[in-house]
């Protein structure tokens, strides 16, 4: 796995192979549309059940 790791990071900043073609989602960035729903269910994800840390 640590090779693994390394030779990604090797590619990544172009020491070994080809280096990876870089995105910066600047065409979704803002795109962001409020969802009072999915709001709710992030709300009750962020949620501590105090039994559960007992």
């Amino acid at each position: 796995m640590n090779l693994a790791l390394l030779d990604a990071l090797a590619r990544g900043v172009g020491l070994q192979g080809e280096a990876q073609r870089q995105r910066d989602l600047g065409d979704i960035a803002g795109t962001w549309k409020k969802d009072p729903a999915f709001d709710r269910a992030i709300a009750e994800q962020d949620k501590v059940d105090e039994g559960l840390w007992k």
